[in-house]
């Protein structure tokens, strides 16, 4: 059998209205042209970042995207801040490349 829902469809919205709301933009989200709905999450350790999100073009089914960098390139805050460094531009190169191939995720 298969198993059901996780959650009911009131708690899904719910959920995406939290990842929509995240306000450290400077990786996946820049990536991607201003306006661009996305519910998402990133963060970072020692030498690694990640962001995973789902977007949500205007003229393209919603896709995923995920990406988890492990590299020296990850500076991250000395006081747990969360900071642009070269990770967060890889990050966001990889999110626009995908955003540009946004019309072909489907196939």
């Amino acid at each position: 059998t298969r198993p059901g829902p996780l959650a009911s469809p009131a708690g899904c919205a719910a959920m995406l209205d939290v990842l929509v709301a995240q306000e450290h933009r400077e990786d996946l989200a820049a990536g991607l042209p201003d306006g661009t709905r996305i519910a998402h999450k990133n963060g970072w350790v020692r030498g690694v970042r990640h962001g995973a999100g789902v977007v949500f073009p205007d003229d393209a089914p919603p896709y995923a995207v995920v990406v988890c960098t492990t590299t020296d390139l990850a500076d991250g805050g000395a006081d747990g801040e969360q900071v642009e460094d070269d990770a967060c531009r890889l990050i966001a190169h990889v999110s626009a490349r995908v955003w540009d191939a946004r019309h072909d995720l489907a196939g």
